[in-house]
């Protein structure tokens, strides 16, 4: 193995250097330096010439970031739509345009990231879409590192932007009660059944399947999500949110309810329905996008008159509204599929401000 050991330096003494043709037959001297162990510079070097076998090498000194940022998303086969989609985004309107892309890949430092970060902090975008413009950075470069083509990532040893907390926005008991009141009768009033009475999010809702409902069980299992262009992908957010949620009486004759419109609707489209098995669907039975629901959660909302929230914050009335009931936190976790009960802990554990006191009552009980 061509590795060498350079005592001169300081520190990552290790390196490899060996001959071999390019693409024009030219007989070429490949050297890295900079690796900590002989065993790094050993797997760089098979790495290098495992990908010169197949053709895929490119020198990484005559990429620019740009270009590896086109190559690695269109490599990543194993993003959602969504992500894959959002990626593409933020690559072709916020990194390419930014003298960041024509930068070579080789080339990428600390200071290239922290310079090109503090011109996206000085836009008016969220503090949630900033960190996801560094957070496609930092993937990338991570990757990078692990394929070999630099020695590390740099985004790593900058801190990822901070996203403020946002002050929580979700109805009162009143509220969710006077809106489902407004809108009894509405065709599509099960959507906000689910998100009330289950906390379920928009896109779980839009891809439920009426395979998925057991309603002598009493039992929706949460298995899928729907993007917003009708695409329905296998899992959900996280692990966690493939789930099986419990249904009161009044939610099961909801959905009920809204079973037999979808029959009523099949029998009167006649050949042009299209039964895709959803439970939110059209008249001739397809699956709503997601715009589509949401303009007509805006229009409900405008004409109840009702405090202005966001349809996700439906999902927030549903916690507030169980943790003020006294329903345990783990409880409350798995019904709306956080990832861990911390999650839901942090997220609301000032919605439920007896619980302290509560704790405090019961061990005094206990030892007076």
């Amino acid at each position: 193995m061509p590795v060498y050991k350079n005592e001169t330096a300081k520190k990552n003494q290790w390196y490899y250097s060996f001959q071999a043709k390019d693409s024009s037959g030219k007989t070429k001297t490949y050297t890295k330096r900079g690796f900590r162990t002989k065993k790094e510079a050993e797997n760089a070097e098979i790495a290098i010439k495992d990908s010169m076998n197949k053709g895929t090498y490119i020198q990484p000194s005559k990429i620019t970031f740009g270009q590896y940022l086109i190559n690695w998303l269109d490599a990543r086969t194993d993003l959602r739509n969504s992500t894959r989609t959002g990626y593409e985004m933020i690559i072709r309107r916020h990194i390419t345009p930014a003298p960041i892309s024509q930068t070579p890949l080789s080339e990428i430092n600390a200071m290239t990231i922290e310079n090109f970060m503090k011109q996206v902090h000085e836009t008016e975008y969220s503090d949630s879409f900033k960190r996801n413009i560094f957070k496609v950075i930092h993937k990338s470069l991570r990757d990078a590192e692990r394929k070999l083509l630099i020695l590390r990532n740099p985004a790593s040893l900058i801190s990822k932007p901070k996203v403020a907390k946002k002050e929580m926005n979700y109805w009162t008991e009143e509220e969710a009660k006077a809106f489902l009141q407004a809108i009894h009768g509405h065709r599509l009033r099960v959507i906000f059944v689910l998100a009330i009475h289950c906390g379920m999010r928009m896109g779980e809702i839009r891809g439920l399947r009426l395979s998925d409902i057991d309603l002598k069980r009493g039992i929706v299992s949460v298995r899928h999500i729907m993007d917003s262009e009708r695409n329905l992908q296998i899992g959900t957010k996280t692990n966690a949110g493939n789930r099986s949620i419990s249904l009161s009486p009044f939610v099961i004759k909801e959905i009920d309810r809204r079973i037999q419109a979808i029959h009523q609707e099949r029998n009167l489209a006649g050949d042009k329905y299209e039964d895709q098995g959803f439970l939110v669907c059209t008249k001739k039975g397809r699956p709503y996008l997601k715009h589509n629901c949401r303009d007509i959660w805006v229009r409900l909302l405008k004409k109840t008159g009702l405090r202005q929230i966001r349809f996700h914050d439906l999902r927030h009335t549903c916690a507030s509204l169980l943790l003020g009931l006294g329903v345990h936190p783990k409880v409350v976790q798995e019904r709306l599929g956080h990832s861990s009960v911390q999650i839901t802990l942090d997220t609301y554990s000032h919605l439920a401000p007896n619980m302290q006191q509560d704790a405090a009552n019961a061990l005094q009980d206990l030892l007076k």
